[in-house]
């Protein structure tokens, strides 16, 4: 069984990958599915993708923070950089846990395969959640 944070809707929108500091570097692409965290998309160029970009989604000119998470057979998963869930995790991380994270970095432990930081960022999630769902049911 598949575990997500949000549901998947499937979909064929048209998109477009626009570059970092490269001004007028964009490339077209299809994406195949959207949640509120990232997508799937299919890329038809030969060009590399950058670890972090900006997408646009169908005709919509606002863009959305993007970092490369995967690539597979079917496409590309991105996922929607939040400004702010990483700040609230980051300082969560080094105002509470920073013995904790001293130790995981003695102990050699990567970030992504960091239990307190996966065990913060779940709690962070939860919060912000709550918080949007709080918000929806005022307005």
């Amino acid at each position: 069984m598949e575990k997500r944070r949000a549901e998947r809707e499937v979909c064929n929108l048209k998109g477009r990958i626009v570059i970092f500091g490269e001004e007028g570097i964009s490339h077209e692409c299809r994406i195949l599915d959207l949640t509120a965290y990232g997508a799937l998309i299919r890329v038809d160029t030969d060009r590399s993708i950058p670890r972090e970009f900006e997408l646009m989604i169908g005709d919509s000119p606002l863009t959305y923070p993007s970092r490369l998470a995967r690539v597979t057979k079917t496409g590309i998963g991105v996922e929607f950089l939040d400004p702010l869930r990483d700040e609230i995790a980051n300082t969560l991380m080094e105002t509470l846990f920073r013995d904790e994270l001293l130790l995981e970095v003695a102990y050699g432990t990567t970030e992504r395969r960091s239990p307190l930081r996966r065990r913060v960022n779940r709690a962070v999630e939860q919060v912000l959640d709550r918080v949007v769902f709080r918000s929806q049911r005022k307005a």
